[in-house]
């Protein structure tokens, strides 16, 4: 009973501060721009990175071949 109580108390203090339904919508709709940029800077930072990757491979290649011929020991 007392318990009953207590939750019922806590429900309406609770009911008093929650947020309304506009708010809510406003939130979910800032969540919703934030995962879209965090998306595109993530996959903006993969394509740096594959960039940065192609180019360290053309680079190793090249001291690769130079040391096959002979260029440098």
């Amino acid at each position: 009973m007392c318990e009953d109580l207590l939750a019922e108390q806590l429900k309406s203090r609770l009911q008093n501060v929650a947020l309304g339904d506009d708010w809510a919508e406003k939130m979910k709709a800032q969540i919703d721009i934030w995962e879209k940029d965090n998306a595109q800077s993530a996959q903006s930072f993969a394509q740096n990175l594959d960039e940065k990757i192609k180019e360290a491979e053309t680079k190793l290649d090249k001291l690769v071949n130079a040391f096959l011929d002979g260029s440098i020991e």
